[in-house]
């Protein structure tokens, strides 16, 4: 019976662990229907067509691979058509979180 307490208390501080570590994205801006895809782009520059940003999403520091990841998938819930993120080297150094444009195409 001891062990099966040991393992229950293991077993929750483990899920605990891991929920804590997972920091959800923040999302400030206008929010329209979802975008069957969002391009991921490290400059303005890149974007060839007219566009504002509607918003800003800020998550909390990953790895460069990893943040690409997870503001692609929630630029296109919110109905996004590109991130502007910084570039991987200015992403490695950043500590805390980071804030990105997000950007809707002009019609």
């Amino acid at each position: 019976m001891k062990i099966i307490s040991t393992c229950f208390v293991i077993s929750i501080s483990f899920c605990l662990l891991l929920s804590a570590c997972v920091q959800p994205l923040k999302y400030v801006g206008e929010k329209s229907t979802p975008t069957a895809s969002a391009a991921v782009v490290s400059s303005e520059d890149e974007i060839s067509k007219p566009h504002k940003v509607v918003g800003h999403l800020t998550i909390h520091k990953y790895s460069p691979a990893i943040m690409r990841k997870y503001l692609e998938k929630h630029a296109k819930e919110v109905g996004a058509d590109a991130v502007i993120i910084p570039p991987d080297n200015t992403l490695k150094s950043a500590s805390g979180s980071v804030t990105v444009d997000v950007i809707k195409y002009d019609k």
